[in-house]
């Protein structure tokens, strides 16, 4: 039951000092973005607000005040969702340096992938890309579950399991492509430890639900998934 550890043990090496700048930058580029969208929202918004007050009778003014709590409510969805994707688009080429920075003090061992630093950090973006596509394909395909009658009582643990498969394959990403796995040959190394790769993908879900907590997921996630595969994928 390793798999559901790795996540603890990630959490635990995020104050190692060979880390910080890893996890650091990529935190406060994506927190400096997401302050930024909110900023102009808020500012489009009120602009709307001020033309809706200009053409409203004075008894419908209330609607204003319940316009900009659903704003707020949804800029709040929004905000999380926006933080993922952006998290995981900036975070890419930080991600896999630090997966390999992971693998170097763990294992004494730098992965060795040909590519200069630019390199490395397209390519982990690109990669990011087909995960996301990857991830669409087969969100699209579970969500007509729950348009199916009768078929639509299983779409929501479906849905919980693909997710956590998807959590697996996306941190799990970065030390197999570290360590020259192609993204189809990943899918099939981690097949064939499907139950372990879903229990750590798991955690990961589960804790990305938890304020705060999952402001610090992507790193920890990231570092455990590269514990995961140095012990149950390389030995």
């Amino acid at each position: 039951m390793n798999e559901f550890t790795y996540l603890f043990k990630g959490f635990r090496m995020l104050t190692h000092k060979e880390l910080r700048a890893y996890i650091v930058i990529p935190l406060c580029i994506n927190i400096a973005l997401c302050l930024l969208f909110l900023y102009w929202g808020v500012h489009e918004f009120s602009q709307l607000m001020q033309w809706m007050d200009a053409k409203l009778p004075n008894w419908l003014h209330w609607l204003s005040w319940l316009l900009w709590i659903f704003f707020f409510l949804g800029a709040i969805v929004l905000f999380s969702h926006a933080f993922s994707i952006l998290a995981n688009l900036v975070g890419a080429p930080f991600n896999s340096f630090l997966s390999a920075k992971v693998q170097k003090i763990i294992s004494g061992q730098t992965p060795e992938t040909g590519l200069n630093l630019w390199q490395e950090a397209w390519n982990a973006i690109a990669r990011q890309c087909r995960f996301m596509l990857y991830y669409f394909l087969w969100a699209l395909l579970t969500v007509t579950l729950f348009f199916i009658p009768v078929i639509n009582v299983v779409a929501t643990p479906v849905w919980f399991l693909l997710n956590a498969w998807m959590m697996s394959i996306q941190y799990l990403d970065y030390p197999m492509d570290n360590n020259r796995i192609s993204f189809s040959a990943m899918r099939v190394k981690m097949a064939q430890k499907r139950g372990q790769s879903i229990g750590f993908g798991s955690m990961v879900l589960l804790a990305t639900m938890i304020p705060l907590v999952n402001c610090l997921i992507m790193p920890a996630a990231v570092i455990g998934a590269t514990l995961f595969y140095l012990e149950s994928y390389q030995s």
